[in-house]
């Protein structure tokens, strides 16, 4: 009989997805309930930690099953096995994380004070995604100087303290076409098209991080990439890219954990874009496809909330582009700008 998954975060779509695949049997706890997970898995909404806690201890117990967590819940304690492991609180905890970095000789944007002159950026000392990340002064958080440049990141599979796979991929953030503002997350593109000395220096930042905190499994590192790449941050989870990585390699994630051997060479470009609302809009019902991911219940949203994916893979990168536009062009078929919700 197959071994069951619990699966808790804010999306979890793509893990899901990834571990139905490699046989496994999947409950999932999520924040986004869409219309495609409703179809591929057992799962219900969580609004909190504390709810988020209970149901993962009680279908652990109950199914005799791992724990797997996911975006927004990667530091949340539970009484089971945990795909996960290492030192989390620090890593989460931008302002420990750097200060660790710091004491590593590990280049990051260096710290700054808001009273500093050169070009800065806002963020919070916790979260991911881009979110809360601006110019603006914000009273809470962190202030780093601004380094313009490429992101990216790096992801490793690893296992018994032995990496198994690595992928760099492009990270997308605050593209206006996708209505995704400032510095927002808006998907990943595989391989990162990119691939000099910086990059090696990146990878290798990435499994020494990995080494130094201790974690297992999937593990994201994000980078700036200019004169020299800057780590941004580490995501001990499952992470966004994992549709682009499993697309392009022709490989599952779940099976490289396994110990399954594969074919470690892209074989794609493939891109995850993550559309937002760029005003009140009323969604139709959306049909379920290869291309059309985390696909909207029907009904209204609100601006700046996401409302689906778009997964596209291509041998040339400005096809893979444009055919991303061509999907987008599709989706906004079903949508309806709105004043009111009536």
């Amino acid at each position: 009989m197959s071994e069951w998954l619990v699966i808790v975060g804010s999306n979890v779509r793509n893990i899901v997805q990834s571990a139905l695949k490699s046989g496994y049997r999947v409950y999932a706890l999520t924040k986004f309930l869409d219309r495609d997970l409703k179809s591929l898995a057992k799962s219900e909404i969580i609004k909190d930690r504390d709810q988020a806690k209970v149901r993962a201890e009680e279908l652990a117990q109950s199914l005799n099953a791992k724990v797997i967590l996911g975006s927004g819940f990667e530091d949340l304690k539970v009484k089971a096995e945990t795909l996960q492991s290492g030192d989390v609180k620090v890593v989460l905890d931008k302002l420990k994380f750097y200060k660790r970095l710091e004491r590593l000789g590990i280049d990051f944007p260096e710290l700054l004070s808001k009273n500093d002159d050169l070009p800065k950026i806002f963020k919070p000392r916790r979260g991911g995604g881009g979110l809360g990340v601006s110019f603006s002064p914000n009273s809470k958080g962190i202030v780093q100087r601004f380094v313009k440049g490429i992101p990216f990141s790096v992801t490793l599979l690893v296992k018994d303290n032995r990496v198994l796979f690595t992928s760099v991929n492009e990270i997308l953030s605050g593209l206006k076409w996708l209505n995704a503002e400032d510095f927002k997350y808006c998907g990943n593109i595989t391989p990162f098209i990119h691939n000099d000395e910086r990059v090696k220096k990146a990878i290798e930042i990435s499994k020494e991080l990995v080494e130094v905190f201790d974690l297992e499994y999937c593990v994201g590192v994000d980078f700036i990439l200019a004169d020299k790449p800057y780590v941004l941050e580490v995501n001990p989870r499952f992470v966004g890219s994992l549709d682009t990585i499993e697309m392009s390699y022709r490989i599952n994630v779940f099976d490289v954990l396994k110990g399954k051997k594969i074919y470690s060479k892209p074989r794609f470009f493939a891109m995850r874009s993550i559309v937002y609302a760029d005003t009140l809009l009323r969604v139709s019902e959306v049909p379920i496809t290869d291309y059309f991911a985390d696909v909207p219940n029907s009904g209204f949203y609100e601006k700046g909330e996401p409302l689906i994916s778009i997964l596209e893979y291509r041998r040339n990168y400005a096809d893979l582009i444009e055919k991303t536009k061509c999907r987008l062009k599709t989706f906004w078929r079903y949508v309806e700008k709105r004043t009111t919700r009536k």
